[in-house]
């Protein structure tokens, strides 16, 4: 017998690797679904069974429990949002569309919109992206004795004028957009009218 072995004979067991955690159980779930809803869509495609209102849904690509992603084609559709509105008003305009982290993704002067709103208007759409809320908003609590008070002198891409709103897709940030080019209410208007073009199209 050697020494310290036990009696029947066999060494001691190695231990059982660790069982996948919770978070990584459900990541695997959620990634399976999103890959059998790719598959079926790709077959419907082929098909030529894919319905308009599934495709336009599917413009928002999921990845991994981040929400969303904002492409191509739903920011171009989001750019021709604000421009459809801006005519409605008579208005030349710029547009920005960043996203979650502020990065930018489309930028557009139409017409003659003022020179000025180049710089503001991505300004606003970075803003609106990082603090999560209008830019209106964010200049009420920027003032002095506010929850946001001096935040644009650590960061010189904030922009404390309105135009600048959020976009959320089920309760997390996707992006910011900007409007420049009108008063302050029909920058907000505008910006507001492509806001609910979003959550259309998120739905």
């Amino acid at each position: 017998m050697q020494y310290g072995a036990p009696a029947s004979g066999r060494g001691p067991s190695a231990p059982s690797p660790p069982g996948p955690s919770p978070a990584e159980g459900a990541r695997a779930v959620q990634d399976r679904a999103i890959y059998s809803e790719d598959r079926a869509s790709a077959g419907r495609a082929a098909s030529g069974k894919m319905d308009p209102s599934g495709r336009q849904r599917r413009i928002i690509r999921r990845k991994r429990g981040i929400q969303m992603l904002l492409s191509d084609e739903l920011c171009d559709r989001l750019c021709a949002a604000a421009r459809e509105k801006s005519r409605e008003l008579g208005l030349d305009i710029s547009f920005a569309l960043c996203d979650e982290h502020g990065l930018p993704r489309v930028y557009r002067r139409f017409g003659d919109a003022l020179a000025l709103s180049v710089t503001l208007v991505p300004g606003k759409a970075y803003t609106a992206a990082v603090t999560q809320c209008s830019t209106k908003d964010a200049a009420q609590c920027a003032v002095e004795g506010g929850s946001l008070y001096a935040i644009q002198s650590n960061d010189p891409r904030i922009t404390l004028v309105a135009g600048g709103y959020p976009l959320f897709h089920e309760g997390r940030i996707a992006g910011g957009i900007g409007v420049g080019g009108g008063t302050e209410a029909q920058d907000c208007e505008i910006a507001e009218y492509v806001v609910s073009v979003f959550e259309a199209l998120a739905r």
